[in-house]
């Protein structure tokens, strides 16, 4: 990478929370999902299960190459978003170790403040993708697929190393992702452009 920038061809993805049935009937939550047939739900783009009103249909994202830049501290401290690839809130992570199989995201602090795990399900987390930057390769993984599996509790605590905060550990077989090899040296990371 150079000067902060990565560098990707034909790049695309599609933000969705629900899925509308061929013949409009029925309603499938995309975060939990449970399918509705309830004309009313449809109507609303209602989850009872989650109990929330879908706002995304199905945002796409399309790009011939990406900027990475920084968020603002009030975006990433509120919103739960600390990059943005080009026009895409982004979390991200980084770990100093190769890929275990898994991703962590900070479940509870003893502060009380709140972390990714409390952000994403309440619905707080704007980011819509997040970054695992590992040192042998990337792991994206859409917003809605982490919240699909804390949702499902399929996932594990474990106490950080700082004994101030513990981690939600989700295997990657619970998750929709794409994982990117790469080659690099330990501590080199994503490079931020200052916007």
């Amino acid at each position: 990478m150079n000067s902060g920038e990565m560098k990707l061809t034909n790049f695309k993805f599609k933000v969705s929370e629900y899925v509308i049935s061929k013949d409009g009937k029925s309603i499938k939550c995309l975060n939990c999902g449970m399918t509705s047939h309830n004309p009313i739900d449809v109507r609303d783009r209602y989850c009872d299960n989650c109990h929330i009103f879908h706002e995304r249909e199905g945002e796409d994202y399309e790009f011939s190459w990406l900027n990475i830049f920084k968020s603002a501290p009030k975006e990433d401290k509120e919103n739960g978003i600390d990059i943005w690839l080009s026009n895409v809130p982004t979390a991200y992570r980084k770990r100093r170790i190769n890929c275990p199989g898994d991703i962590t995201i900070r479940h509870k602090r003893v502060s009380g403040a709140k972390t990714e795990h409390i952000k994403i399900l309440g619905g707080e987390c704007k980011a819509v993708l997040y970054i695992f930057d590992f040192l042998d390769c990337l792991i994206f993984v859409p917003i809605e697929s982490i919240k699909r599996a804390l949702m499902n509790h399929a996932f594990s605590v474990i106490p950080n190393k700082d004994q101030k905060t513990s981690l939600a550990v989700i295997n990657l077989n619970d998750l929709k992702y794409l994982k990117i090899p790469i080659k690099k040296t330990e501590g080199e990371n994503l490079s931020l452009k200052e916007d």
